[in-house]
C-alpha cells in the first residue's frame, strides 16, 4: 500500500485525503480507501478525509466497519490544510484517530 508507505517513510504525524472530484467510489475503492485511512493510524498519523461529496459519504458508510466517530473531514482541501496547520502548531502529539 503506497499510502502506508509515505507514512512510515516520511513520519508522518498527519494525512490530509482529498476526495474532491471524485463523483463515485466502487465497493474496491471506498474498500482502498478505508484501508489507507486504518493503515495511517496503525502508524501513528491522523487522517483528514476532504471533498466529501454525499455520495461518497454513502459509499464509505455502505462499505461499512467506518467509525464516524473517528473520522476527521473537512468540507474542502483548504479547510484540511488548515486543520493540519492547527494540529502542527499544537505540538509534536497529535491525538489518535
Amino acid at each position: 500500500m503506497q499510502g502506508a508507505s509515505a507514512v512510515r517513510d516520511q513520519r508522518a504525524r498527519l494525512v490530509v485525503l482529498d476526495l474532491t472530484g471524485s463523483v463515485a467510489l466502487s465497493g474496491e475503492v471506498a474498500g482502498h480507501v478505508v484501508q489507507t485511512i486504518r493503515a495511517a493510524r496503525l502508524l501513528g498519523a491522523r487522517t483528514v478525509v476532504t471533498g466529501i461529496s454525499g455520495g461518497l459519504a454513502a459509499a464509505l458508510v455502505g462499505h461499512g466497519q467506518v467509525d464516524l466517530d473517528e473520522l476527521t473531514t473537512a468540507g474542502d482541501l483548504r479547510g484540511g490544510i488548515e486543520y493540519a496547520l492547527r494540529l502542527a502548531a499544537e505540538g509534536p502529539r497529535l491525538p489518535p484517530g
